[in-house]
């Protein structure tokens, strides 16, 4: 996926993809790819975290801080 990540104070990354649950198909996470001067890993956010989508932009605002979404869960593939 090619979209950023905007935090409610700054840019914190990057989609890499949507975890979904193999039953429903609901999204449960989204995984983000962090970076910017931040340690660079892969965190999950919750999709009840999106403020907005923007496609034309191909950028996805959350309601988190760039603190909060470097310190949400961790992601290994």
């Amino acid at each position: 996926m090619n979209f950023h990540i905007d935090a409610i104070d700054g840019d914190i990354g990057h989609v890499r993809g949507m975890l979904v649950d193999e039953e429903s198909w609901a999204i449960r996470y989204m995984v983000v790819q962090t970076n910017n001067g931040w340690a660079d890993h892969q965190v999950l956010i919750e999709p009840r975290s999106i403020l907005e989508v923007s496609w034309l932009d191909h950028t996805v605002t959350v309601d988190l801080t760039r603190q909060a979404v470097k310190d949400a869960p961790p992601y290994d593939d």
